[in-house]
């Protein structure tokens, strides 16, 4: 029962939020190993730093990078987030499809 640009706009709001899973995790990695050390998980292994040259100013620069994407990519998840809880709400009230109670 949705229009040709709603299922357009759902089928890109997944897409979207499914990247930014990715990618923020994936930027949150390149930050913490950034100095050259692996990141230890819960204690049990440790995954390596994936550039184990320590202090060059490349480092520094995919550093800086890594920082404003992650920084940029959770603020944008979190707009998203909002809309599209937004549109859960419009199709519940206004259209009262039953697009929400699939969701949930």
């Amino acid at each position: 029962g949705m229009s040709a640009w709603e299922r357009f706009g759902a089928r890109a709001m997944h897409a979207t939020l499914l990247f930014m899973m990715v990618a923020i995790p994936a930027t949150g990695y390149v930050i913490s190993t950034s100095a050259g050390d692996g990141v230890s998980v819960f204690g049990w292994f440790e995954v390596p730093a994936p550039f184990p040259i320590h202090d060059t100013p490349a480092r520094e620069g995919l550093r800086d990078v890594a920082i404003e994407l992650h920084y940029y990519l959770a603020y944008a998840t979190v707009v998203l987030v909002a809309l599209h809880a937004l549109a859960a709400l419009k199709h519940q009230f206004v259209n009262r499809d039953g697009t929400l109670r699939r969701m949930l």
